[in-house]
């Protein structure tokens, strides 16, 4: 999903199929779009939902922007791991 990541940091809605932990961060309706995989009709609708209502984009590029700022910032994400791991910082 890293190329979900990136573009919620740049602050753009995705389109993606439901695989490898996508839904955890991306919301149908709040960031982006779920589709089913391999399903044409499924995606071609949720293309069909941003060239109807462009409004919807801004909205859903916003949420992607937060979502990204929440979930998936760089040096929180090192410190819960390094938490997890129990790793004690050494002090130079």
């Amino acid at each position: 999903p890293m190329s979900l990541i990136e573009a919620f940091t740049l602050g753009l809605p995705a389109i993606a199929s439901d695989v490898g932990g996508i839904s955890e961060s991306l919301k149908t309706g709040i960031n982006g779009q779920l589709v089913e995989p391999r399903d044409v009709r499924s995606l071609t609708n949720a293309m069909k939902v941003y060239l109807l209502d462009p409004e919807l984009v801004e909205q859903h590029s916003r949420e992607a922007f937060s979502t990204a700022a929440m979930r998936h910032d760089r040096i929180a994400n090192c410190g819960k791991l390094i938490n997890a791991l129990n790793i004690k910082k050494e002090h130079h």
